[in-house]
């Protein structure tokens, strides 16, 4: 969950934190949530913080600045959806080492793709029309490949 400091005028007690909405995704320079548009809830503060709920992980405020504020959906009752992306700014090495342990803890990476886009088959490719091209090139073809 992601929790945005909001500035009051008379600052008693500890930090005022409002949720803002769960974390969609995540790298050391910036993250992108997901929330309502509500009267208390966006992001106008300066610094915002990670919580995991039932975890007790809570990483300290972090200053960013808003990259991008988009609306993705518009609800029955006229509450918009909002995605919106920040960028970190000046992180501590606490913060830093905060923010890699969050990362590498509760992260998945995305599997990414191996062969270089010239290799990749391309619908309607006409190299493939070729017989002889085809033949090297096509794995469905090739003598090696198991059969059934």
């Amino acid at each position: 969950m992601v929790l945005v400091h909001k500035p009051r005028i008379i600052e008693i007690g500890g930090p005022h934190l409002v949720e803002l909405g769960p974390l969609v995704d995540i790298s050391m320079g910036g993250l992108a949530v997901q929330y309502i548009a509500a009267k208390n809830r966006g992001p106008q503060g300066s610094q915002l913080a990670i919580s995991l709920n039932g975890s007790g992980l809570f990483i300290e405020p972090i200053p960013f600045k808003t990259v991008v504020d988009k609306v993705v959906a518009v609800l029955p009752d006229e509450r918009q959806i909002h995605n919106l992306s920040v960028e970190f700014g000046k992180l501590t090495a606490y913060q830093s080492f905060q923010l890699e342990a969050f990362i590498a803890n509760h992260t998945t990476e995305i599997a990414r793709e191996r062969r270089k886009v010239k290799d990749r088959r391309q619908a309607n490719d006409p190299r493939f029309d070729d017989p002889s091209f085809r033949l090297e090139h096509e794995r469905r073809f090739t003598a090696d490949r198991r059969k059934a």
